[in-house]
């Protein structure tokens, strides 16, 4: 019996068990098809697919069980594109334990609901658009070991409860809105990313007496200041310390040294002063330090050798000086070192040269002497960017370069390289070769071919090539538009090149610059380059080219800036150039184009520099010149335009630059001129314009150089705003222009005398008209008189009483206003018929 009733009690219990199982079962599947129902998009159709109400969740894709209990433990969602926002019902998972998220696009807040997932030991809902901020139940979660939060928009400050729990191993929160100072709680966590946020404080002096087990602090790109506490080498067992990006100032401790597990010091783009600690060689696990753009000066030491891991140094943007030490060569695994734009001189250590591992060496912008080592490149076979511009290098460059085949980027301009320009053919990666502003030729004879740019067709990454600047000395091969399609610049300005501009230049379909300016090129612009539709610059500037403009270049849709002067062009400006709208820049002056200005040309109104000065242009200015809004520099001078200053040059309010001079321009010089405040050069000098200088000139507060001479200009030159710093070369050569003696012009009748001229000539006048009605009225009188005889009339000399001219001049104020003339005749008039009035 008893056996019995233990049976039925113990079949009752597992029913009863099964029941709640089936029970919170059927719970986590309606939590999840909730989920799913919140879902807005599922670009792989992962769950509409795959999560049917008619199968166990256990197999659904992303969803993991216990094997005791079948309960939801872990949810993988990760990477599916999925958006929308989180149901709260995701709160009754109540086993689970794993939460991921990440990489999705949902959207909105956390709901508070996800509170009672109290078995949670990861949550990362990183690189979503979660908003809000982070909610302070987050902390509340026992056995939770890391949180990923990275890549929202959370907002506001970072809750102190988040860093109560002793298990928090990893917390980030990079990449978010996050303001307000660091809690001091995070310091207790091993692995701390905050970057990219918008933090501001300082760190807590103290903040590595309770950091024993720290490994990785992230605070890069904040708002961070103050110093480094000195305490820093209480992290012993930091690894990772990026400080980046922020306003810390002050020396870097030397406690830094002492932080021996230390394999990242990332201390750039800060305002760090003093010298590099002499002591950090003791950092003997580093790997990556970086503290350029910062204050630091001082020689670099010599013990920095001694950090034989070291792989990557960065120490560009600082003010260090002296030589490099020889030491530096010795690094048996260096990829990357670049300490350009500091001032350290002498030669560079040959050792440096050998390091096989280098993939970057940039020491541009400093003081280097000394030349190249002739098998340069024999060891660097992976070398992938070589930056030694803006030195004093000299000598040739070694032909052994181009065995340093994985070159990427060569940039040597600006140095005192002579010799010939190798064959760079055989670098098949090199992508950016820069070595304008050097001595470099190519060729031994003018006539000669420049060969180096024809092995240059065997680079097929090859984007920007800038050779200007050298004395080339050559003709342009005919294969040179045998360049890859990829090429995106060329530069060969001032290189004293001869021949013609190939028509094979069509080929260049990728280019956005050419720039051949500055050299002997003859023969006609090819129509040909017209085929170049993503063309953004053309500069021929300074050559010897002949022709018209082809109407091909109004093709070029692309086109911002197209510079063709100090040539000898001829022929009318196409009118197709005016439906380019992307022109910024037309510079044609030095050339010989006649007709007039195309019309099309006033309604560019992105144009920013117009320069046609020097050719033979003639016509009207149009009054739709203020049409460009955005002009800073006209040109117009040395041509032949006529007809009047358009008044409403006043619309071009950025123009900076006005030249109009040596040109037939007539009539006055308008007003509105003055409305142009960020006038800095006026010049009208040379024309037929007539009339005084407008005196809302004087408004123009930039103006430093003004020039009028030599027109039919009078009256007084305007003693306000910057006049007084003219010089009389200014206004030379004009009518009658009129003051200040330093001007060498006559002086100005006085005011005073001006003034009594004008009131006498106002007086005499008053004094006829009241003559003449004086007169009127006496005719009239007699007429009544002898019409009739029985009024008795008064004598009109008894009741007239003279005026004298100081009282006629107090009574009307000196004829100051146009009503005194009224007033003047109404006093005579009631002197005659009102006596008693």
């Amino acid at each position: 019996m008893g056996n019995f009733t233990f049976s039925i009690a113990l079949s009752i219990l597992l029913l009863h068990s099964f029941a709640l199982s089936f029970n919170s079962i059927t719970t986590d599947k309606h939590a999840l098809i909730s989920f799913k129902n919140s879902i807005t998009s599922d670009p792989n159709a992962i769950l509409n697919t795959n999560w049917s109400q008619n199968s166990s969740v256990c197999n659904w894709i992303g969803v993991s069980c216990g094997l005791k209990h079948g309960r939801v433990t872990a949810l993988n969602l990760s990477g599916y594109g999925l958006a929308g926002t989180v149901a709260p019902h995701l709160g009754n998972l109540t086993f689970l334990r794993y939460l991921d998220f990440s990489f999705n696009s949902f959207s909105g807040m956390l709901p508070f609901e996800l509170s009672k997932l109290r078995r949670l030991k990861v949550m990362n809902v990183g690189v979503n658009s979660f908003t809000g901020e982070i909610p302070t139940w987050l902390g509340s979660f026992p056995q939770l070991e890391e949180i990923y939060l990275n890549n929202n928009t959370f907002l506001g400050t970072i809750p102190t409860p988040l860093f109560n729990n002793s298990m928090l191993q990893i917390a980030n929160l990079n990449n978010n809105v996050l303001s307000g100072p660091i809690p001091h709680g995070i310091f207790n966590v091993e692995e701390i990313r905050i970057g990219n946020n918008r933090l501001s404080s300082w760190l807590p002096s103290d903040m590595c007496n309770n950091m024993s087990n720290v490994k990785l602090l992230e605070l890069d790109n904040n708002e961070l200041e103050g110093h480094i506490p000195s305490n820093i080498w209480k992290c012993k067992h930091l690894e990772i310390l990026s400080l980046a990006f922020n306003a810390f100032s002050g020396n870097i401790p030397r406690a830094i040294g002492n932080t021996s597990m230390l394999l990242v010091l990332s201390l750039a783009y800060n305002n760090f002063t003093g010298n590099i600690p002499a002591n950090i060689w003791k950092c003997e696990h580093l790997e990556y330090m970086a503290l350029n753009h910062n204050n630091l000066g001082g020689n670099i030491p010599r013990a920095i050798g001694n950090m034989s891991v070291l792989k990557e140094l960065y120490l560009a943007y600082n003010h260090f000086t002296g030589e490099l030490p020889q030491e530096i060569g010795a690094f048996p695994i260096l990829k990357e070192f670049a300490v350009f734009d500091n001032l350290l001189y002498g030669s560079i250590p040959s050792s440096i040269y050998n390091i096989s591992t280098l993939k970057a060496l940039a020491i541009s912008v400093n003081e280097f002497s000394g030349t190249l080592p002739s098998n340069f490149g024999n060891s660097l076979g992976i070398l992938e960017v070589f930056l030694l511009a803006m030195n004093r290098f000299s000598g040739p460059i070694p032909t052994s370069i181009t065995n340093a085949s994985k070159l990427i980027l060569v940039d040597m301009h600006g140095n005192s390289f002579s010799g010939s320009i190798p064959y760079f053919g055989s670098l098949k990666l090199l992508q950016t070769l820069l070595l304008w502003e050097n001595n470099l030729s190519a060729a031994e004879f003018p006539s000669q071919e420049l060969t180096f740019l024809s092995s240059l067709t065997n680079c097929p990454n090859l984007q920007r090539l800038d050779v200007s600047f050298n004395p080339l000395n050559g003709i342009l091969p005919a294969s040179f538009g045998n360049f890859s399609s990829s090429l995106r610049r060329i530069d060969l300005e001032n290189c004293n090149i001869m021949g013609v501009i190939p028509s094979k230049i069509a080929n260049f379909s990728s280019l956005l610059l050419l720039n051949l300016a500055i050299n002997q090129l003859s023969g006609p612009i090819p129509p040909t380059i017209g085929e170049l539709k993503q063309l953004q610059q053309l500069a021929l500037t300074s050559n010897q080219l002949v022709g018209s403009i082809p109407n091909d270049l109004c093709q070029l849709n692309h086109l911002g800036e197209l510079f063709l002067s100090v040539n000898m062009l001829v022929g009318p400006i196409p009118e197709c150039l005016g439906d380019v709208k992307s022109l910024r820049v037309i510079s044609f002056f030095y050339n010989q184009f006649n007709s007039s200005i195309p019309p099309k040309f006033w309604a560019l109104t992105d144009l920013i520099i117009l320069s046609l000065s020097s050719n033979h242009l003639s016509g009207n200015l149009s009054s739709e010149l203020g049409n460009l809004k955005s002009l800073t520099d006209l040109d117009l001078s040395s041509n032949q335009f006529s007809g009047d200053i358009p008044t409403l040059i006043d619309g071009c309010q950025t123009l900076d630059f006005l030249n109009l001079s040596h040109n037939l321009l007539s009539g006055f010089i308008p007003q509105s001129v003055g409305k142009v405040k960020g006038l800095r050069t006026l010049d009208l000098s040379y024309n037929n314009l007539s009339g005084s200088i407008p005196k809302s000139l004087e408004d123009l507060h930039f103006l430093g150089n003004f020039n009028v001479s030599n027109n039919k200009l009078e009256g007084k030159i305007p003693d306000g705003g910057n006049f007084p710093n003219f010089s009389a070369q200014s206004f030379s050569h004009n009518l009658a222009l009129c003051g200040p003696i330093t001007f060498q012009v006559p002086p100005c009748l006085e005011k005073r005398h001006r003034s009594w001229l004008k009131k006498a000539m106002v007086t005499l006048g008053v004094l006829s008209v009241i003559v003449v009605i004086a007169t009127l009225v006496l005719v009239r009188m007699c007429k009544k008189k002898k019409a009739t005889l029985s009024v008795d009339i008064s004598p009109l000399t008894a009741e007239y009483r003279r005026v004298s001219y100081l009282e006629l001049e107090r009574g009307t104020g000196s004829f100051s206003e146009p009503t005194y003339l009224e007033e003047v005749v109404l006093v005579v008039y009631s002197k005659q018929y009102f006596p008693m009035g």
